[in-house]
């Protein structure tokens, strides 16, 4: 009748002493840059936290800098769409968020993309030399892109 029960208690179990313990990851504690919580973290991590989760979000929603990701179809291209697109969107950015600076990427061969940002005031500020890859050359070697950088502060704007 209690057979099964039986079948239970007389188990070979395994004893708690003998069972591998797993060590805890060593995690160490700093105060934050700001309000001074104390930020955990793991000592093998390749960046160390300065700021709490609180503080860096606070910090990043004041001081972000929108990116325009813009993507060209070959259908609507040459057309003005993109320049009438951008400009509503950097009036907004500047006059409704209050944002003091936009920049954009662009490659260098990428002549539309340049005429654009310079045609809504955005000056050059730079070229960036073998600057990013997003690709792999047939060897497997990474390809390597010359970026320019085109930027406008608010008080540029028109």
């Amino acid at each position: 009748m209690f057979n099964w029960l039986k079948k239970i208690f007389s188990r070979k179990t395994e004893s708690v002493a003998s069972m591998p313990i797993k060590e805890e990851p060593k995690r160490l504690e700093k105060p934050c840059r700001t309000c001074g919580k104390p930020i955990f973290y793991d000592p093998s991590w390749e960046h160390i936290p300065n700021y709490c989760k609180e503080c860096k979000r606070k910090y990043q929603d004041e001081h972000s800098i929108p990116k325009i990701m813009k993507r060209k179809c070959l259908d609507y291209g040459g057309k003005g769409y993109a320049y009438e697109a951008a400009h509503a969107y950097f009036d907004y950015l500047f006059n409704q968020k209050g944002i003091r600076r936009i920049y954009a990427y662009t490659e260098d061969y990428n002549v539309p993309s340049q005429r654009l940002c310079e045609r809504l005031g955005m000056r050059r500020e730079g070229l960036f030399l073998d600057f990013v890859s997003f690709i792999n050359n047939p060897d497997g070697t990474p390809h390597y892109e010359n970026t320019v950088q085109y930027a406008i502060l608010k008080r540029e704007w028109k």
